[in-house]
């Protein structure tokens, strides 16, 4: 879990910075992450400070300035990000493929977003719900019915709010494309799984 730094740390590095004093990685990682969604633009301006004055950042700031790329949709420039990851000695976590999924998804960069899911449980890195409801719309939009239902088993009983959201989801494109054997395989599973029957 990252560490959150207090509003008023942030702005204290933020008015140091503004005042023309040079900051060090720690300094700039909790600005980035202070503004990875709610300004992404600034943690990106912020990146490229700190590829021009060469400070070295850790994953924290490197998952942040991702983060800040899928919030504007700049799917292009996130993957590339990515690829740098090994000649600037960082190793990717479970926020780091989150964010490539998201942006991936968003910029319909489906097959390449499952690839990273498959890369994520490859090097034993468990998804959160959202990478899991990520990966299951990635393979309902290629038709891989059987896979979002894999994947879908697997994120129910963790996560039971998303599931029912996943649920409705699978079992809509089941109908649509009549693979209804797939619609019963999770009609069956509401009751073992302790879901409720209200579909």
């Amino acid at each position: 879990m990252e560490e959150q730094t207090s509003d008023h740390v942030v702005e204290a590095f933020v008015g140091l910075r503004e005042e023309g004093m040079h900051l060090c990685a720690t300094a700039y990682r909790c600005i980035m992450v202070a503004h990875e969604r709610t300004e992404p633009v600034f943690t990106l301006r912020l990146y490229r400070e700190t590829v021009l004055l060469g400070v070295k950042i850790d994953r924290v700031a490197f998952n942040a300035v991702l983060c800040a790329c899928s919030r504007l949709g700049m799917t292009k420039q996130a993957l590339e990000l990515f690829e740098q990851m090994p000649e600037l000695g960082l190793v990717p976590n479970g926020k780091t493929y989150g964010c490539l999924i998201r942006v991936c998804t968003g910029g319909r960069k489906i097959k390449q977003a499952l690839e990273l899911f498959e890369s994520m449980r490859t090097a034993s890195i468990e998804p959160n719900r959202f990478t899991f409801r990520d990966a299951i719309r990635c393979c309902v939009e290629l038709g891989k019915l059987d896979e979002a239902y894999d994947l879908y088993r697997e994120m129910a009983p963790a996560n039971e709010v998303s599931c029912s959201s996943m649920r409705m989801h699978i079992l809509d494109a089941c109908r649509k494309s009549v693979r209804l054997s797939v619609a019963d395989r999770i009609q069956a599973d509401i009751g073992p799984m302790g879901l409720e029957d209200g579909i």
